[in-house]
């Protein structure tokens, strides 16, 4: 299984609306609440600063839901599981929300931040 092939097939992508946006609309929402979409795509970049938005918000936004933040990087995926200041460098970047259950997480490396702030893979 690729991430490339399911994520064309289970997936929720709307161009130009960022995950800030969609967490307003009800039935959005309610969808990622309940954990109902197994892979969430979005889009990533300085045009969220004009909302007062950045990736800080989608780890406060997941905390309780049944979901892990992956970066897509080339063809492969690094996962984070706590939001660090790194990581809100507003570069034209596609993120997802993976379901905490799904295969897809074990297409991907955990990456974590050392003392240095360089992101390094973990077990």
């Amino acid at each position: 299984m690729h991430l490339h092939d399911v994520m064309y097939r289970r997936r929720l992508h709307a161009p130009g609306l960022d995950l800030h946006a969609r967490t307003r609309h009800a039935e959005i929402y309610r969808t990622l609440r309940d954990g109902q979409m197994e892979i969430v795509q979005f889009e990533y970049n300085w045009r969220w600063l004009l909302n007062h938005a950045c990736l800080r918000d989608v780890f406060e936004f997941i905390a309780d839901k049944p979901y892990r933040l992956g970066k897509l990087v080339g063809t492969g995926l690094q996962l984070h599981d706590r939001w660090h200041a790194e990581l809100d460098r507003f570069f034209e970047t596609n993120y997802v929300l993976i379901r905490t259950d799904s295969p897809l997480c074990a297409l991907g490396s955990t990456v974590q931040f050392d003392a240095s702030n360089v992101g390094i893979s973990v077990p």
